[in-house]
Formats: structure tokens, C-alpha cells, sequence
């Protein structure tokens, strides 16, 4: 809002002039200014709030009329900054303003029109804003040459009125709240559970239809007509994901009598099966005012059209037949939205919604006790009636990677505070055995069960283990035998054993561990085929151990390693992974074997994901692997089941006095780790 401070005590009279800001100190009275843009709060969307767009901004000038009784004053702001207080007239009284009189105050923020030819409130009503084809893009300081939906230079033009009695007092605030002329408009979409097998392949791409170029200046000027236009080109979202995105656009007001002709939003989504196949065109229909509504079709100035959209099927294959069926939600809020305040209202039908924050979230320990503590996190909910909460659905994956419901001793709740809005308080205890625990709860309307979120947190430990599943091993030296490849005609030969058998590949099959053997198959042709079975190996599991903890037995930090794999640094990685029994090995009594065969080592997993640079474990890594495989209910299979294990400083060491070099050996047994990236962290973590 403006604040507009008025004094009688000097004789200077300052028309249309360029403003200065108060200087610290300045003597109090004086005809001041204060411009506030309407609302404090940003809204609850996934894209930067009003200020980094640009929706704040007053860098075009606030242009400020007084009119009534015979008077018409003008005064003009250059470029003032959002908030802070300026100068313009120490003698409104000479300027024919009547104390006990009240007059209409008009403000036209970052207008582009020639204010001299401005001489009453009723040409000001007359103005429209000037034809701005380019208002649905969106501010961005970094936006290419040739980034359609997007700008590096964004204003709003912004009015407000408000009516003022002149006092006899020797400061006066006048309040006057500005509004955009502009509408904004958010839509967010993702894919269905019904589309299970598909993701997004690539950036989605979206045009806007039918919307209004220009408007009246002012909220109740009279100037028309208004014109709509359509982007002649498909553009890239505003952010997206494997299963979903966001748009932000603008546009001005305007009132359609047909929904068919009112205005929408194309959407092409590319989309990946199960098999990999893309399928490039997905056409959607996205109508920005509902269409179940009813004539006519608003959309207003200074007002946030929300809209999310849920894909349920695969999309028309042009944009002319966009009818392919889409859930849609439509909400219609402030711009500006607080939402623990600001009530919601569902455009075109009962008022009747639902929305929770955050769907997915997470609690993590802090604090290493003799046992857990409760812990307790609190989610928002804004709803139009009493909501219903389904039992918690709470569970674990156990060291072989099978689900298993969580146990008592682990308990969660959820509790509900408020009515309408308010909490949804998770309390839950931390899994003892070291694994992550996963909390999947439904929230719904009661009067309409159809209308819901689901809920998904993840209560990690300090300490975890997570674990996925190898298919196949073998080494990254050229030559060595590839199973996804191999098991196709090939020649020459290919490699599939170490030197002095220390390592041979391998490969799971589903129930065994067995060797593989390329074996030759006539024509001198060869064929990687399924070998012996190793009675003795059947773990197929890598396990992924993270630490958060701190120790005094130990230092976390990543290792440096010499071009011989090895290193003399005793730290324990706080983020690593364990090779399956796909990586077992013949004892040795040469560290740098040991540690060759973990440099070159590769793991494989069904999905074709290729784990290589591989490592030996530190002697510290060593007891912290031996501390999780004999616990109750382990995260972790017996992973270290020989006496003597090779580590990184090029020692056998004792299994089980690890700590103590004096029971180190002259042989070893090999099980290779290797260090988690930042991205592969997230991925795991990720995992529901």
C-alpha cells in the first residue's frame, strides 16, 4: 500500500517533479510517500517468490493523482524503492486541497503513458495498457537470447485507489493499496499412479492460448477492447522431473461466454515406457478457468490461478485433439498468498479441497542414545471440511532386501491439531537395527474420500544401511567377459578368471551364485553361459552403509589412493558401499593382488547399473562392517566371513581384532567398497 504523509508547514508546492528520498534526519512534515506493494507473503508454488520475479517491482515510476472538488494534482516517484518513504509537497493546502473535504487518491505504478496529457480522473479511466504480446513470460536474470517463456526484463503495471479526508494536523498517512493489472497463473502436473512404467523422457513443452495482451489501466476504467493472442511455438517448462513439472505465466484480465474458447494451456509431455521406448507427442488440454464453472469464464486482474493437473493416460499425437482425460484441480487465490491465512477458494464448484505440505519429507536422528528418542515432525494441511487419516502403513527392507513390516518396538502416530487447517504430528522411533524406516499414510476429505494426498516420510537412523541387488561381476579390464553383451555370438574369446584364479565372474541366477564360462559354441564363435554353482556364495546384496555419528574410534573422510589402489590413511568414509558375494575371491597373500583386484573390480545390477572404482577397506572400516553383521536382526548379512581381511595400508588383519596390528596376518581374504558420490546418495535415500 502507499502511505501518503501530509503537512501544512512550508510554501513550497512540488508539481510532477522527480522525488528524493527522505534523508536520515530530514525535518518531519512535508507531503510524503510511501510505496508498498500489496500482500507480504509469497506464494506456496515451487518457483522463487514476487520479489526475485520481479512483482515487487517499481523501477517504472508510481504516478499519484489527488482529484475532487475542483482538484486535480499529480504527483510523480522515480523509480522508488518498495517501502521506503519520499517526498512531494510541503503545501498541499496552496494546491487548492480543503481540509474536512475528501478526495479519491489514484496510483499507477510503472504505467508507460504520457502523463501530461493527463488532466482528470476521467481520462485516467479512459487508459488501457498498451498491447504487450510478450506478458506471459516470466522473469529470469538469466534467460537466453532465444528463451521464448522466459526474460530479462519484466514490469508490472499496478493501480490502486483509496479515498482521503483532509485534516488540519501537521502529518496525514494516506493508505493506498496497489493491485497488478495482470493475472498470474501456476500450473503443476505429474504423472498418475495408473502411468506406472512411465517417466518423462526429456522437457516437457507448453504454449499458451487465447490469452489477453492488454487491459483498462485502471481495476475500474472503461477502456476496451481487449485483445487475446496464442504463442505460435511450443516452449520448455518452467521445471520438471521424471514424473512431473510446473508452469508460471501471465496474462491480463479478460471474460470469455464459451469455455471452448477461453483460454488454456497446450502441454506436450515426451514419455519413456517400461521398455524404454519414447513416445515424443503427448498432448494435453489444460483450460485455465474451470470449465464445469459455468458461463461466463473469469479470469481477473491481480489474482493467482493455481492448477493441478494429474495425467491418467497417454496424450493425444497433435496439438487439434487435445481431448485425452485430465483430474484437475483449479484454485483461485491472492497473488501474494499466506497460506495459514488466506482462505481458498475452488474456481467454478463447491468450495471443497485439500492440501497438505509436504507430501514427502523426512526425520533424522540427532542425538546417539543407549536407545532412541520419539521424534516428532509436523506437516501443514488446508482443507474444506474434516479430514481422515488411514492407519500408517510402516515397514523396513531387511538385509536381503525384502519388506518387512516395522515392529512394535519401533512405534509411529500420527495426530491431527486443528480443524480446517492445521497439523498433521508425526511421532516416531527409530529402527534399532540400523535401516531405514518408511511411513505411508493417507490423508483424505471426509465428505469426499475421492479427494486425497498420500504421505510418504523416511525416518533414518544415524547410523543406516540400505541394500540393492548385483546381477553380475566381473573386471573393467579390456577383454574381460561383459553378461549383457556376451552372451551373444563374440569372438575372440573372451576373459573370465584372474590370474591364479584369485577372482573369477560371476553371475546370479536367481536362486545361486555360479562362474561364468565363455565358452566357444562352433565357428569360432563363443557364448557367455551360466557355469558351476558356488555352493558356498549366495548373497547377491551390495550393502550401502552411512554414517552420521561421530566416534572416538574413528575419523569420517574419504581416502586418497596411490596408483597401486592403496593408501595409509585411516579414516572411515562416511557414505560407502559393501560388494556382494558376486565379488568373492580366493585368499591371498599379496596385498597388491588384494588391492589390484578391488581397483579393477566391476559390480553389475539387473537394471544395468555398472558400480566400478572399488577399494579395500580401511582397518577402521573393517570394525565398522564387523559391528553391523552380528547384531540382532542385521541390516547386514555376514559379509566378513574369514579370519583375515586385506585393507588399504597393505595388512591382513584380524576380523576381530582389527584394531590391534599385532594379530595382523601373512594371508587375507578380499571384500572390496567403494565410495558413495553425492548423487548416488540422494538416489538411495530416495528409495520408497
Amino acid at each position: 500500500m502507499f502511505r501518503l504523509l501530509a503537512s501544512a508547514l512550508a510554501a513550497v508546492v512540488l508539481w510532477s517533479c522527480s522525488s528524493k528520498e527522505d534523508p536520515e534526519g530530514a525535518a518531519a512534515g512535508g507531503l510524503r510517500l510511501t510505496p508498498t506493494v500489496e500482500g507480504a507473503f509469497v506464494t506456496k508454488a515451487t518457483v522463487p517468490d514476487v520479489t526475485e520475479l520481479m512483482e515487487d517491482d517499481l523501477s517504472g515510476g508510481v504516478n499519484v493523482y489527488i482529484s475532487g472538488h475542483g482538484v486535480f494534482k499529480k504527483y510523480t516517484l522515480a523509480s522508488p524503492v518498495n517501502g521506503k518513504t519520499y517526498f512531494i509537497s510541503s503545501t498541499w493546502k496552496d494546491e487548492g486541497i480543503v481540509v474536512g473535504q475528501t478526495y479519491d487518491v489514484y496510483a499507477v505504478a510503472n504505467g508507460t503513458y504520457d502523463n501530461s496529457l493527463i488532466t482528470s480522473a476521467e481520462d485516467l479511466m479512459a487508459l488501457r495498457i498498451d498491447d504487450d504480446v510478450d506478458i506471459y513470460r516470466l522473469y529470469d536474470e538469466n534467460a537466453g537470447t532465444f528463451d521464448l517463456a522466459k526474460t530479462t526484463s519484466k514490469i508490472f503495471v499496478m493501480d490502486g485507489k483509496t479515498s482521503w479526508t483532509a485534516q488540519d494536523a501537521i502529518e496525514q498517512t494516506i493508505e493506498v493499496t496497489l493491485e497488478r493489472a495482470a493475472a498470474k497463473i501456476e500450473v503443476n502436473f505429474h504423472l498418475d499412479e495408473t502411468m506406472s512404467g512411465y517417466t518423462i523422457q526429456g522437457i516437457p513443452q507448453w504454449k499458451l492460448v487465447n490469452y489477453s495482451t492488454d487491459a483498462s489501466l485502471m481495476k475500474d476504467g472503461v477502456a476496451e477492447p481487449y485483445t487475446v493472442a496464442t504463442n505460435p511455438t511450443l516452449m520448455n517448462v518452467t521445471t520438471s522431473t521424471s514424473n512431473g513439472g510446473s508452469i508460471t505465466t501471465y496474462t491480463y484480465p479478460y471474460s470469455w461466454s464459451e469455455a471452448d474458447s477461453s483460454m488454456a494451456i497446450i502441454l506436450n509431455i515426451p514419455l519413456k515406457d517400461a521398455s524404454g521406448a519414447v513416445i515424443a507427442t503427448n498432448y494435453y488440454c489444460i483450460p485455465i478457468v474451470d470449465p464445469d464453472g459455468g458461463a461466463p469464464y473469469d479470469i481477473e486482474r491481480n489474482t493467482l490461478y493455481r492448477i493441478d493437473a494429474t495425467i491418467e493416460s497417454i496424450g493425444s499425437s497433435s496439438e487439434s485433439t487435445t481431448d485425452q482425460p485430465l483430474r484437475l484441480r483449479y484454485e483461485v487465490l491472492n497473488w501474494v498468498y499466506n497460506p495459514l491465512e488466506d482462505d481458498v477458494n475452488v474456481e467454478g464448484r463447491e468450495v471443497e479441497y485439500l492440501m497438505v505440505d509436504p507430501l514427502e519429507t523426512e526425520i533424522r536422528e540427532k542425538v546417539l542414545s543407549t536407545g532412541y528418542i520419539p521424534q516428532t515432525i509436523s506437516l501443514n494441511f488446508w482443507s474444506s471440511g474434516n479430514i481422515i487419516v488411514s492407519e500408517p502403513v510402516v515397514y523396513y527392507y531387511d538385509k536381503n532386501g525384502v519388506r518387512q513390516n516395522a515392529p512394535s518396538s519401533a512405534p509411529t502416530s500420527v495426530r491431527v491439531s486443528g480443524d480446517k487447517n492445521g497439523t498433521l504430528d508425526v511421532t516416531s522411533t527409530a529402527l534399532s537395527n540400523n535401516t531405514v524406516k518408511y511411513i505411508k499414510f493417507r490423508v483424505s476429505l471426509a465428505s469426499n474420500q475421492t479427494l486425497y494426498e498420500d504421505i510418504l516420510i523416511r525416518h533414518f537412523p544415524l547410523d543406516y544401511i540400505q541394500n540393492i541387488a548385483g546381477l553380475w561381476s566381473s573386471r573393467v579390464t579390456e577383454g574381460w567377459v561383459d553378461w549383457s553383451t556376451d552372451q551373444t555370438a563374440h569372438t575372440p574369446q573372451k576373459t573370465v578368471s584372474a590370474p591364479n584364479s584369485l577372482f573369477r565372474a560371476k553371475v546370479y541366477t536367481g536362486s545361486s551364485i555360479n562362474y561364468i564360462v565363455d565358452q566357444w559354441g562352433g565357428s569360432n564363435m563363443y557364448y557367455a553361459v551360466v557355469g558351476q554353482v558356488i555352493s558356498n556364495l549366495h548373497n547377491n546384496r551390495m550393502y550401502i552403509v552411512q554414517i552420521t555419528s561421530t566416534s572416538d574410534d574413528y575419523i569420517l573422510g574419504r581416502v586418497t589412493l596411490d596408483s597401486n589402489y592403496q593408501s595409509q590413511e585411516h579414516l572411515v568414509s562416511p557414505a560407502f558401499m559393501i560388494a556382494s558375494q558376486l565379488g568373492a575371491t580366493q585368499p591371498t597373500t599379496s596385498a597388491t593382488d588384494a588391492a589390484t583386484q578391488c581397483g579393477l573390480y566391476k559390480e553389475v545390477t539387473a537394471e544395468g547399473v555398472a558400480y566400478t572404482g572399488w577399494r579395500l577397506p580401511t582397518r577402521e572400516e573393517v570394525g565398522i562392517i564387523m559391528g553391523y553383521q552380528y547384531v540382532p536382526d542385521a541390516a547386514i548379512d555376514e559379509v566378513l566371513a574369514g579370519d583375515h581381511y586385506w585393507t588399504l595400508e597393505g595388512r591382513a588383519v584380524s576380523k576381530t581384532n582389527y584394531s590391534q596390528s599385532s594379530f595382523d596376518g601373512y594371508r587375507g581374504y578380499i571384500r572390496c567398497v567403494r565410495d558413495l558420490s553425492a548423487d548416488e546418495v540422494r538416489e538411495f535415500n530416495n528409495k520408497d
